[in-house]
């Protein structure tokens, strides 16, 4: 019987220090499956298989997890499906679904980026509402996840991406007139609501899949999928706005195929660095902060099995055994 070929949609990197890093990731030919590659053998295992006969399916068919991240105060990854209505957790020491879910409008909306705050007590949603094709951010506590809080009311600005600032006091977005137009970065105050513009729209983020504030504040970084192949690769630009953003100068094997969604992480292999997903090669890549020192640190196509890969998370490991729930921290802020 011929091996069916993979295609993956998701994966977290489990980044251990001097110990051994995997890279979790998921697949279109096993839906509902993650799985584990040893970045440093290359091995893969599958490590959690759910249950997608489930109501959790999508739309009538089955879809793969999407927008993976892990929480580590509850040793749980977070994902959602593709064009899913809700967000889930497993377990990640067990790889049992969890009875954890955060949706809106009791899941007829569709939550199109999520992130978690730095103390992990929060979670945040930029919500696309159904049937009005309007968008509005969403809260809840990570602890009671039924209790939601509406940040921003529904409206037609589009407001598709949604990351931390390091101190926990504010939120940037991504916001635009359409899906695939040209977005500007805004910072939202959670104390008061208030919105300061940091960017008008730009051409550069026309396609932008994902993005992230750097731990120090100071950076945004994001991958670009562009109609002009030109303009794909890795970008970054100051927090505040105060200048043009600017491309990153990796060698053109690193951008040609269209990089999906980003991480920033720390002591993994080296200095901080940035790492991203290939979304046409499958293959895990990194740069150091400056586009210098570009490499594969992972290519699980290479066995077989993957075709296409688009997200990405970083965690580290520290001292402890296997599925110790204190062995286990994102890497990045504060850490």
């Amino acid at each position: 019987m011929k091996t069916p070929i993979l295609v993956p949609v998701l994966a977290a990197v489990c980044c251990l220090g001097s110990c051994t890093p995997y890279a979790y990731w998921t697949d279109h030919g096993q839906p509902g499956a993650i799985k584990a590659t040893n970045l440093r053998t290359q091995e893969t295992r599958t490590v959690i298989v759910r249950d997608m006969t489930e109501p959790t399916k999508c739309k009538g068919f089955p879809r793969s997890p999407m927008g993976m991240i892990y929480d580590r105060k509850g040793d749980r990854l977070l994902y959602r499906e593709g064009e899913g209505h809700a967000i889930f957790a497993v377990d990640r020491a067990t790889g049992n679904s969890l009875e954890w879910r955060v949706c809106v409008d009791g899941g007829r909306s569709i939550p199109e980026d999520f992130c978690l705050s730095p103390d992990g007590k929060r979670i945040y949603l930029a919500v696309r509402h159904l049937p009005s094709q309007r968008w509005g951010l969403w809260s809840a506590a990570t602890a009671t996840p039924g209790e939601r809080q509406c940040l921003i009311e529904p409206g037609a600005e589009t407001l598709t991406a949604v990351a931390a600032a390091p101190d926990g006091k504010s939120l940037y977005l991504t916001v635009g007139k359409d899906v695939k137009g040209p977005r500007a970065f805004v910072r939202h105050d959670l104390e008061t609501g208030k919105r300061t513009p940091l960017t008008a729209a730009l051409n550069e983020t026309a396609g932008l899949r994902d993005f992230l504030v750097s731990p120090d504040g100071k950076r945004l970084y994001w991958t670009l999928n562009h109609t002009d192949n030109r303009l794909d690769g890795i970008w970054t630009l100051p927090a505040d706005g105060s200048a043009a953003p600017a491309m990153l100068p990796l060698p053109a094997e690193a951008k040609s195929s269209g990089a999906w969604e980003i991480v920033y992480q720390r002591h993994f292999f080296g200095p901080d660095r940035i790492v991203w997903t290939d979304m046409t090669t499958g293959r895990i890549k990194s740069a150091d902060l400056e586009g210098g020192d570009y490499r594969v640190e992972a290519d699980p196509k290479a066995s077989g099995e993957v075709t296409y890969l688009t997200a990405l998370e970083v965690i580290r490991k520290r001292p402890g055994g296997p599925g110790s729930t204190a062995a286990f921290t994102k890497c990045g802020c504060g850490q």
